[in-house]
């Protein structure tokens, strides 16, 4: 079944992000001599990477969105797979998005067959890395092992749902599901309820519950790699992941990943997608205040993305000193 985020979680959220937004909101408004611009930031699950992203995002770049007039709200929503559906269906006009999606959206393919609005790269947050996660005294060793489990894939709408079903299908895993939230799935986990979570890249949540309850990650071999790419091409094996930088103790472990980029609708202004790309380098420190993965982007990452790039974000590149080829900026 699916859950819900529970009323203390939400109104974290609302509380959390109402002094980002008023910052933003200040000099917004009526007196623009032109249409005000309003712009809607999907970011994903409360209390989720996305969600920690969005807000250093917004925080950063909060000075110079003042300058664009634009008036800036974030709406939670059901994960990064409800973001790349609601900014390609129009209903917002920035999200945390996987390539995955993105390249489905570019392509026509799967759940975005439908025309719907152009969606691009802003810039790359990290890479999702999919891991499953067990109490070290698990019995569970392996992928295998994972057979016949109570696993918390995420709601519906997640990105992790989606490529973990993937990798379940395409290692013939079966399995039997939960559809929890962050917070639901670590009590869950300490309780016995469920005997293993899954996550797409490392949120709050669960690095404060390993801070408590050792825990270990479930490895992949490397014919499980080479079954899960040769099935999912947008998957890569990313080699002894250092998950013992947030849980401790837990070591390295070889899982599967992507890139999650900040994505936006070719509509976005130029003005306001060069303040949210430049911001997100100039004033990194706000972003890794936000998530200690932020002290790994770096602005030459944007060149290994498929994805076509905005022409407001090439601008801030070629601030920031990254040259983007021509054939890789959108055009409108």
């Amino acid at each position: 079944m699916e859950t819900r985020p529970s009323t203390c979680m939400r109104r974290g959220f609302v509380a959390s992000i109402v002094a980002v937004l008023a910052s933003v909101a200040v000099g917004a408004g009526a007196g623009s001599a032109r249409a005000q611009e309003s712009v809607v930031i999907v970011p994903g699950l409360v209390g989720g990477i996305g969600f920690q992203f969005v807000t250093g995002m917004v925080n950063a770049a909060a000075s110079d969105i003042q300058k664009t007039k634009a008036q800036v709200s974030i709406s939670a929503s059901g994960g990064f797979g409800d973001n790349a559906v609601r900014v390609h269906r129009g209903m917002a006009q920035v999200g945390v998005i996987t390539e995955q999606d993105l390249t489905d959206i570019q392509t026509r393919g799967g759940k975005f067959a439908a025309p719907g609005e152009p969606v691009v790269v802003l810039f790359p947050l990290y890479s999702f890395v999919w891991h499953a996660m067990v109490k070290r005294e698990s019995p569970i060793q392996s992928m295998s092992d994972l057979k016949g489990k109570k696993i918390n894939v995420q709601p519906v709408g997640a990105a992790t749902r989606t490529v973990g079903e993937a990798i379940f299908k395409a290692l013939g895993i079966t399995y039997t599901p939960f559809a929890l939230a962050h917070s639901e799935s670590a009590d869950s986990l300490l309780s016995g309820a469920v005997d293993v979570i899954t996550n797409g890249g490392i949120n709050p949540v669960h690095m404060a519950m390993a801070a408590k309850t050792p825990v270990r990650v479930i490895p992949f071999t490397a014919e499980e790699t080479a079954k899960v790419n040769k099935e999912l091409s947008w998957l890569q094996a990313i080699k002894d992941y250092d998950f013992g930088r947030f849980y401790p103790g837990a070591g390295k472990a070889t899982v599967m990943g992507m890139w999650t980029q900040m994505a936006a609708s070719l509509k976005l202004s130029d003005e306001v997608a060069e303040a949210l790309t430049y911001n997100a380098y100039k004033n990194r420190k706000v972003m890794e205040n936000a998530h200690s993965l932020a002290k790994e982007m770096d602005p030459a990452q944007i060149l290994e993305t498929s994805i076509k790039i905005h022409p407001g974000a090439a601008r801030a590149y070629a601030r920031l000193g990254v040259t983007i080829p021509a054939d890789k900026i959108a055009k409108r």
